[in-house]
């Protein structure tokens, strides 16, 4: 099933990232235009990275 979700669109001309909603299914078929003129494709989708904390273990009261 499709979903209707917004997307980060980083301009590769002047680094504004824009956010566009889009189906699931037509993301290599839209295309927007950023405010400089430049076209923004699905190669523009920005990516976050995840970045994983190290998690610490403590003793805790009441475990067996």
């Amino acid at each position: 099933m499709a979903k209707y979700a917004p997307l980060n669109y980083q301009c590769s001309k002047c680094n504004k990232i824009q956010s566009n909603y889009v189906w699931d299914n037509e993301i290599q078929k839209k295309a927007f235009v950023c405010d400089c003129g430049n076209v923004l494709l699905d190669k523009d989708i920005k990516k976050e990275e995840i970045i994983k904390t190290v998690s610490i273990k403590t003793p805790t009261k009441n475990r067996f």
